[in-house]
C-alpha cells in the first residue's frame, strides 16, 4: 500500500531541500517553513533556476528551527552562517556578491512563495516515479531526478506514475488521507524548464528524448478513480481519517 516516505522542505525559494521527519501545516495550506523565504532581484523578480542558472551552484544548508543558513560556493572554501532575519543584510551582500548583481530577501511566514498561488500546497511525487524518469537517461540517478523535480511529498510502496490518479478532471478534487490529514488532489504541477539541467551545475542535458515528452507517450493508468474519490496512503504507522485542520502535521511513516 502507498505510504509517505519522505517529507522535503524548500526555506528558501530556488535552493536546497531538506529532508524533516514532519512538517506543520499552514492556515494557506502550504507547509511551515517551506519557500519562506525567497531571493528577489533589483526589478523585484524571483532569482530562481529559470531565470538564473548560475544558482544551481550555489549550496545551502538550511536550519529552519534555528532560522540560519550556510552557504557554500564552489569559488571559495569558505561557508559562512547567517541568521536569515537577524542577519538579513548581510546575507543579501553575500548573495549579491556570488550572483553579480543586488539580491534582497523576502520572507512570508504565512504561505510561503509558491510558483502558484491559487494551488499552493505541497507537491508529490513517488519514489518508483524518480527512478523510471531516471532509468530513461544514462548516468541520471534517483537522487539527481529528485533534486530536478523539488517536491514536497514522496511516496514509496507504489509503481510508477501510481501519483497520477490523485488528480482529475479541472473543477473536480481527489481526496485523500495522509495519517489525519486530508488532503485534496487539485492538479497535475507543471514543471518548468529546471528538471532539464543539472542540479549541481545548471547545464542543461543533452539528448534527443524529452522527459515531458516521454511521459506524455506513456499510457495512462488503467484504473483512475472517479471524480471525488477518496485515496488513503498509509503504513504500519498511519492510520486512516477523514479530518484536516490547520495546525496538523504530516509525518514521516518509515520506521
Amino acid at each position: 500500500m502507498p505510504y509517505l516516505s519522505a517529507i522535503y522542505l524548500y526555506p528558501i525559494k530556488a535552493l536546497d531541500p531538506v529532508s524533516v521527519r514532519e512538517a506543520k501545516i499552514l492556515e494557506s495550506g502550504a507547509l511551515d517553513f517551506d519557500r519562506e523565504f525567497a531571493m528577489l532581484d533589483a526589478g523585484g523578480k524571483f532569482i530562481n533556476g529559470k531565470r538564473n542558472p548560475k544558482i544551481h551552484r550555489l549550496r545551502a544548508h538550511t536550519y529552519p528551527e534555528t532560522g540560519l543558513v550556510a552557504f557554500q560556493s564552489p569559488d571559495t572554501d569558505e561557508m559562512p552562517v547567517f541568521h536569515l532575519e537577524e542577519q538579513k543584510g548581510e546575507a543579501e551582500a553575500w548573495l549579491s556578491k556570488f550572483f553579480e548583481q543586488p539580491v534582497t530577501l523576502q520572507q512570508n511566514a504565512a504561505g510561503g512563495f509558491p510558483d502558484d498561488r491559487k494551488a499552493n500546497g505541497p507537491t508529490l511525487i513517488g519514489r518508483e516515479t524518480l527512478k523510471e524518469v531516471a532509468s530513461w537517461y544514462e548516468g541520471l540517478t534517483e537522487e539527481s531526478t529528485r533534486l530536478r523535480f523539488r517536491a514536497n511529498l514522496e511516496l514509496g510502496g507504489a509503481l510508477p506514475f501510481w501519483e497520477d490518479r490523485l488528480f482529475a478532471d479541472p473543477g473536480y478534487v481527489v481526496r485523500f488521507t495522509i495519517g489525519d490529514v486530508r488532503v485534496d488532489g487539485i492538479q497535475p504541477c507543471a514543471r518548468c524548464i529546471v528538471p532539464t539541467r543539472d542540479p549541481f551545475t545548471g547545464k542543461p542535458r543533452r539528448t534527443s528524448r524529452d522527459a515531458s515528452a516521454s511521459t506524455a507517450r506513456r499510457p495512462c493508468p488503467r484504473s483512475l478513480p472517479s471524480r471525488a474519490s477518496t485515496t488513503t496512503i498509509a503504513s504500519r504507522s498511519i492510520r486512516r481519517s477523514a479530518s484536516r485542520k490547520p495546525g496538523s502535521s504530516l509525518r514521516w511513516a518509515c520506521a
